[in-house]
């Protein structure tokens, strides 16, 4: 019955967040890094993570199974992150890429579908064509060269070009040849294939690595584990040389002379309430099998 009466208790008071025992337990944890200065980037993670990794014999006594844990769990998470971060070079070198041939495309189907509009003011212009030829294209003479800025407005002008032209021809007018609407919806449909392309990437959902933010915070929980070690390995030291230390691991710690402007640390120095923290950490820590 008692253990009864402190479980309804716990649910009373956990069940709005929605927390577990681990939860609270890493809350708890993340709290108390008060001295570590760190915003769970995944590139602080990646150089935290290869620091540890690469001076991990100055602090872990991988002679007993503790230690030899402990320097596993180092070496996977460091490899995933170091493969995170190949991955998304790579990822932006595409997207470079991509954003080139895209902007390359739009400027090419636009010069051809405005070209199609000049030729035909001029052959107005000259006598060659009637005014009343503009109406096809829902436009009265003079009219304005359309100069769309963005993609949907081109697909649009251009779809509306190729429907006004076929019913033009259909009617007995000629075709132009300069440019000629074949060439102009070439690269109009080159453009649009490129676009479609575009649209589906931004709008998928999937996550392009598989179960990366339990790991983030799986590696955040190992991170918490480091700095306890490395912390405790130090505790002789005074705040300024445990500072610089601490710093050849990666990890920036608090000492009263902080430089809010440093590189990998742009610190936000509002605090948040327990509140606030709670609402933003899940704690299924599953990792993939490699």
């Amino acid at each position: 019955m008692f253990t009864k009466i402190n479980n309804l208790m716990l649910n009373k008071i956990f069940n709005p967040y929605k927390l577990y025992e681990n939860k609270i337990i890493y809350l708890y944890q993340m709290l108390n890094m008060n001295g570590l200065i760190y915003n769970k980037s995944d590139a602080e993670r990646f150089l935290i993570l290869k620091s540890f990794y690469e001076k991990q014999d100055q602090i872990i006594d991988n002679d007993t199974n503790a230690g030899e844990v402990l320097s596993a769990r180092i070496e996977k998470h460091y490899s995933i992150f170091e493969k995170l971060k190949a991955y998304e070079s790579f990822v932006r070198e595409q997207k470079e890429k991509e954003d080139q041939e895209f902007k390359d495309l739009f400027n090419k189907a636009k010069i051809f579908v405005v070209h199609y509009f000049q030729a035909l003011y001029m052959a107005i212009e000259r006598g060659e064509l009637s005014s009343q030829t503009a109406n096809y294209y829902g436009l009265d003479f003079p009219f304005e060269i359309p100069n769309p800025k963005r993609s949907e407005n081109l697909l649009k002008i251009a779809e509306d070009l190729f429907n006004a032209d076929a019913a033009r021809i259909a009617d007995g007018g000629k075709y132009f040849s300069n440019p000629s609407l074949g060439a102009v919806r070439a690269w109009v449909e080159k453009f649009k294939e490129v676009w479609l392309f575009r649209n589906s990437k931004l709008k998928s959902n999937k996550a392009e690595v598989e179960n990366i933010e339990n790991i983030r915070k799986d590696s955040d929980k190992l991170i918490y584990e480091l700095y306890e070690l490395l912390d405790k390995h130090l505790e002789d030291l005074d705040i300024i040389e445990k500072a610089k230390i601490f710093a050849e691991y990666g990890l920036i710690i608090k000492t009263g002379e902080e430089n809010t402007d440093t590189p990998i640390n742009n610190i936000n120095e509002k605090k948040r309430s327990l509140k606030a923290e709670v609402n933003q950490l899940t704690f299924d820590f599953v990792f993939p099998e490699n």
